[in-house]
């Protein structure tokens, strides 16, 4: 993984300059080398150091490189081919480069390198847009061509790596890995009111959109065209499409285990030493185990966290190394485990600088301290995120199923277990706290049409309850925001299909982009590039054609993939219940975290800002405290936006943002 920066201008005064100001923003991407290109008409001139001489032109390409494959100069970006008509800059790795390489060598194409990223200018020429149906991979990428007078930016097919882009005010467009390097290049940092209202519906704020205005997320499987006039066109080239086998879900269970063997076979093609995130689960335990036995004798590297009792005893977060220990005692690897005791409120304002995003999952802070712990010794670490929405392993599933029946029962029956659902305790640490949680949250919307009961589990804050925290203004700012604008459009696309279909394809939309997004910028905080193989096409192609039933079979989730992991992953991992990459956000509200929750949450702090009412959130603090709400989820969101607007529209925390990087 590395960084890059494009600005393409209405006139030839973009400088070299602001692509060395870009890239010193995203430099704990790439520390491993640096470049910008300018171009002027046919002149196109390199510059290695920000003390070389300034150079212009109307288009600018930067880089910043982590090496990964072909260390040597060779790899070295901006990247043309030998003639120098097409150019590329591009963040991530292209999986089947090799067999593409051969393919285009036939064709006659000549290589200068052994590296991946060669492949894409060649391709370029040799097929155009049909390249980005033929490479299988995780990217974002910028190619020039100078003949055509064309800039063309491609993001991969689930969205594994971000790109941003902007208009300037003098016109130009800014594109970049990192929101940083736009407000480096000039990009004003605004938030955006519909923005801050899609982020307190889901979380995070779905793409494209960002909170920030005017800046906008290339979506997954799309590509931007920039022509020689400005003028832009966004064109999606890949998306999902559920197609069933006519054979049924058994004859498929050979066929994923293949797809997920090659797929990490071949994600682990690299020249500097990688590992594995671990957690004991089935997803993790499978990349694990089929990494162990395709690299053996050799023994992968594999980090774990644990988390302190104290902070265990205020939530109901599976301690995973009860299962994590199972296996690497009885499996060859090099495990490593540790108990996180991190300094959250000195590492919390860094965490967020380095997301960009507000994104209000404590999971991220779990991934930051294990890239953190990795980054002494390894480069790339091979991760099982993207299992959940892939092979239908999120509890929601099945929540939504009983939704469905519950909708069934006779009303006054109905009533009555509303009822006793209100009445269990709901907030606190204890296995009956959570059913508590659980079971109020699914009787509330259960009795909503689809999807709207679904999209209930993936909020903290529905309408009501964001109606009553905005001011007056803020509410007037938001007046006619739909957070939930995209969501019709992407059910539209797959409106034929079983409601499960439905909503894991809303998943891959709205739900795995924010997941992949904070992947990537807690990894490369530290320099480490994060892989992940189940999101490989080869498995996505076989799970489009699986069933509803070959993912979520009554109560239990992942059916086909549990069947096809026996035998390589233990029976006591595929049986376990499902636990989640999560954190004790509780448990850490309660204690280190509460008092900084107290300030920057607090009535003055809340009216200075202006966007929300101060009473509504300390009602929200009290309850927390007192234990008579569950409002651990909606103060992180909270204290993750205060923190988000002090790092970019204050501007206070780059520096300590820069030290964590």
């Amino acid at each position: 993984m590395c960084g890059l920066a494009v600005v393409i201008g209405e006139k030839p005064n973009i400088t070299s300059r602001e692509g060395w100001a870009m890239l010193e923003t995203m430099r704990h991407r790439g520390p491993d080398g640096a470049g910008v290109v300018t171009f002027d008409g046919d002149r196109a001139t390199v510059t290695r150091s920000a003390d070389e001489p300034l150079s212009r032109g109307r288009t600018m390409l930067a880089f910043a490189r982590l090496a990964i494959i072909d260390l040597s100069d060779a790899g070295f970006q901006p990247m043309a081919d030998e003639h120098g008509d097409i150019w590329v800059v591009f963040n991530g790795e292209i999986f089947n480069f090799r067999d593409l390489r051969r393919e285009l060598e036939a064709c006659g194409h000549r290589f200068a390198s052994r590296t991946d990223t060669e492949v894409l200018v060649h391709g370029w020429d040799e097929w155009g847009d049909g390249l980005f149906e033929r490479i299988n991979g995780m990217f974002a990428l910028c190619l020039y061509d100078r003949r055509r007078r064309a800039t063309i930016f491609a993001r991969d097919r689930l969205g594994i790596k971000p790109l941003y882009y902007a208009t300037r005010s003098d016109g130009a467009l800014v594109v970049a890995s990192e929101v940083k390097a736009l407000l480096a290049a000039g990009v004003e940092a605004r938030l955006d009111p519909a923005g801050i209202d899609s982020y307190l519906s889901w979380r995070w704020v779905p793409d494209p959109d960002t909170a920030f205005l005017g800046v906008k997320k290339l979506e997954a499987g799309h590509l931007l065209h920039v022509a020689d006039d400005g003028r832009t066109k966004i064109e999606r080239y890949w998306d999902l499409r559920y197609e069933l086998d006519a054979e049924g879900d058994e004859s498929q269970v050979g066929e994923l285990r293949t797809a997920v063997e090659r797929a990490v076979e071949r994600q682990l093609v690299s020249d500097v030493p990688l590992g594995a995130f671990f957690s004991g689960g089935i997803d993790s335990t499978a990349v694990v185990e089929i990494m162990r036995r395709q690299m053996a004798p050799e023994r992968p590297t594999c980090f774990t966290i644990g988390f302190s009792k104290r902070d265990l005893a205020h939530d109901v977060v599976h301690d995973d190394l009860r299962f994590s220990r199972l296996y690497s005692n009885n499996a060859a690897i090099d495990y490593r485990e540790a108990i996180l005791r991190p300094s959250l409120v000195e590492s919390l304002p860094g965490v967020v600088w380095h997301l960009e995003e507000p994104i209000a999952d404590p999971a991220a802070l779990s991934a930051y301290f294990i890239c953190e712990a990795a980054s002494n010794d390894h480069t790339v670490l091979l991760s099982g995120m993207g299992g959940d929405e892939l092979f239908g392993g999120y509890p929601r599933y099945v929540a939504a199923a009983l939704a469905r029946w519950y909708r069934w029962i006779p009303r006054p029956i109905r009533r009555s277990a509303r009822f006793a659902a209100e009445s269990l305790p709901a907030a606190g640490g204890g296995t009956l706290a959570r059913f508590g949680r659980n079971s109020q949250k699914l009787l509330s919307h259960a009795e909503l049409p689809f999807p709207d009961d679904y999209l209930a589990f993936l909020t903290y804050f529905d309408l009501e309850g964001r109606r009553q925290l905005y001011s007056l203004d803020f509410a007037s700012a938001v007046d006619g925001s739909n957070p939930s604008a995209t969501i019709g459009t992407h059910l539209d696309a797959v409106g034929s299909c079983h409601w499960l279909h439905q909503a894991m394809y809303l998943d891959l939309k709205i739900y795995l982009p924010a997941l992949l997004t904070y992947m990537d910028k807690m990894s490369m905080a530290h320099s480490i590039e994060a892989r992940v193989p189940l999101l490989d096409e080869l498995v996505v192609d076989v799970m489009r054609h699986v069933s509803p039933r070959g993912k979520v079979a009554g109560t239990r989730t992942k059916t086909l993939f549990k069947q096809a992991m026996a035998g390589i992953v233990p029976t006591e991992i595929i049986q376990r219940g499902k636990a989640g990459f999560t954190a004790p956000v509780r448990g850490w509200l309660a204690n280190e975290l509460g008092a900084l929750a107290q300030e920057v949450l607090s009535p003055g702090e809340v009216r200075r800002r202006g966007i929300f009412e101060p009473e509504p959130i300390q009602r929200l603090l009290a309850d927390f405290r007192s234990g008579r709400r569950d409002t651990a989820m909606q103060i992180w969101q909270l204290l993750t936006l205060e923190l988000w607007q002090q790092a970019f529209v204050d501007r206070t925390t780059t520096t300590a943002g820069s030290r964590d990087g």
